[in-house]
């Protein structure tokens, strides 16, 4: 299984060898500085997770898994559209992947993928466009190994854009495929979400009860963790749109999600979508007099200035978080991967420090 890195923004990249080589002293003090803590009276339950993930990346692999390991980053966010980066953005970004490939992975070339969002403007898709040009005109420059650059995709539209470009390839992310989210199992885990039939257990010993109970919890965990990735159509229309690579969130509730792919795979860790939508109810956080929600026009991004976080059902092992018009949910415990580590495809563990 390859490593890679997501950076959302080019202020995480400016500070990116803070969060993956520091002590935790000084990731602590970076996140007191980063995040203003208007709403907040803690410091934000990121930092703890931060910690813990890096700490279980480094136990599932080896020590130096992010030097030894890393084969790339994963630029940008997908979540939003008016997060999409303008053309100086993106020159920027891929200045600090070089900087950071020749002062801290300086034994190989890192891979440079590129995400995008789902989309309905026509500035965005300008921006899109320009950024596409770019890459595309640039991609031996950019990643001179493969010459080519990986673009993440979450509409058909920007998979229709991607066609004029014969340096890009798509990879579908996570809107594509779908996958089933039970409450009841991320809540109390999969006792109380697995039901039985009554009549099932009438007439039977205590052992033949437990023998039943634990045979139909096996059938229908496997069934429920079950995602769109693990159907043949699924991969008939990725192959149709030259897609050979898609996207699941990490979650360690449902380790049968991560068994039986013929294909290639990203996952993303720690941190899982719950939703995600056109209306974004962070806006309104610098005014809330004015109740600002933006729709149809630009956006002054102000989402970046805060991490808003939820206090749920299980606060010692999940946390939950919105970033902009997306709501996120923590996983920590990598176990439910070995699966994928074990196989010979080239999956990938995608690595978000930060959301």
């Amino acid at each position: 299984m390859r490593l890679y890195i997501n950076v959302i923004n080019n202020e995480i990249f400016e500070n990116i060898e803070d969060l993956l080589f520091s002590n935790d002293k000084e990731i602590a003090e970076w996140f007191s500085k980063t995040f203003v803590g208007e709403l907040a009276e803690e410091i934000s339950p990121q930092y703890e997770i931060q910690v813990k993930s890096l700490s279980a990346i480094k136990k599932v692999f080896w020590k130096d898994a992010i030097k030894k390991m890393l084969d790339g980053i994963y630029w940008g966010t997908e979540q939003c559209e008016w997060l999409v980066p303008t053309l100086r953005e993106t020159q920027y970004a891929i200045d600090q992947f070089k900087k950071f490939n020749k002062e801290h992975i300086s034994h190989k070339k890192l891979n440079f993928v590129f995400l995008t969002s789902y989309w309905g403007s026509p500035i965005v898709k300008n921006r899109l466009e320009e950024n596409f040009a770019y890459l595309d005109s640039n991609a031996y420059a950019i990643n001179p190994n493969s010459k080519k650059v990986e673009v993440v995709v979450n509409d058909v539209g920007t998979l229709t854009l991607l066609k004029k470009y014969p340096n890009l390839i798509p990879v579908f992310w996570r809107l594509f495929g779908k996958t089933l989210k039970m409450p009841l199992v991320e809540a109390n885990g999969w006792e109380d979400a697995v039901k039985i039939p009554g009549e099932i257990m009438k007439n039977k010993a205590p052992e033949e009860i437990k023998q039943i109970r634990e045979e139909i919890t096996h059938n229908q965990k496997k069934m429920l963790s079950r995602t769109a990735l693990h159907t043949p159509q699924f991969w008939s229309f990725a192959e149709w749109q030259g897609v050979k690579r898609a996207s699941l969130d990490y979650n360690e509730r449902y380790p049968d999600m991560f068994t039986d792919h013929n294909h290639n795979i990203d996952v993303y860790y720690p941190y899982g979508i719950i939703f995600v939508w056109r209306l974004c109810d962070t806006c309104w956080v610098k005014d809330i007099e004015r109740s600002y929600y933006p729709l149809d026009r630009l956006c002054a991004r102000e989402c970046k200035k805060f991490d808003l976080f939820i206090k749920n059902f299980d606060p010692n092992t999940y946390k939950t978080f919105q970033r902009g018009n997306a709501q996120y949910m923590s996983n920590v415990d990598l176990s439910a991967i070995k699966g994928l580590i074990a196989s010979d495809l080239e999956h990938r563990l995608i690595y978000t420090p930060l959301i």
